[in-house]
């Protein structure tokens, strides 16, 4: 995932898209490297612009 990206999610607590608007990495030797994101809902979005039917994933 990439800043600027829109991605839908479909979790109970959001149904909407959300666009990426900051990501960091941390490594420590204890837990590995994990990636933090921060995403704005684009509230409303599932009425206007239907969720795609299968999931496109883009890996860099």
């Amino acid at each position: 995932m990439a800043t600027g990206q829109i991605l839908w999610l479909t979790t109970e607590a959001v149904m909407d898209a959300v666009r990426i608007e900051s990501r960091t990495m941390k490594m420590d030797q204890a837990e590995g490297m994990q990636d933090h994101f921060e995403a704005r809902v684009l509230v409303n979005t599932r009425e206007a612009w239907p969720a795609p039917t299968m999931d496109v994933y883009d890996r860099q």
